[in-house]
């Protein structure tokens, strides 16, 4: 059962990003998002990243325990390397009660999807 609803909520994710990414001028408001995380690399989010963001590496093998840090309750969008990536951090959240999390998928998604900008 629990495979399932991880499907389905990678299915709906990507088919959101597909719609999301089609729509060229159309920006996602970001005025009450309580955070925008990067899971990529602290390298990679060295390098560029979406101004304001926050780095949480989920490879890193300590993505829960900064997630703890947290409001459960927030507005969370988040973004990595690829989509797959983000469902699975995605999935991790939802475990732990955060229930208001999208899913932005790559940084080039991001990019195109977050009105901020990004780093040099």
């Amino acid at each position: 059962m629990k495979s399932l609803r991880v499907l389905f909520a990678a299915v709906v994710a990507a088919s959101l990003v597909a719609g999301l990414t089609s729509c060229s001028g159309v920006k996602l408001d970001v005025t009450d998002v309580t955070a925008i995380v990067d899971i990529r690399s602290a390298d990679e989010f060295e390098k560029s990243h979406i101004v304001g963001s926050i780095n949480m590496d989920f490879d890193a093998g300590y993505f829960a325990a900064e997630a703890t840090n947290l409001r459960r309750n927030g507005k969370y969008y988040l973004y990595g390397k690829d989509e797959a990536q983000v469902s699975k951090a995605m999935d991790e959240l939802n475990v732990m009660g955060f229930v208001n999390v999208t899913n932005i998928g790559s940084f080039e998604d991001a990019k195109r999807l977050l009105p901020l900008g990004v780093t040099p």
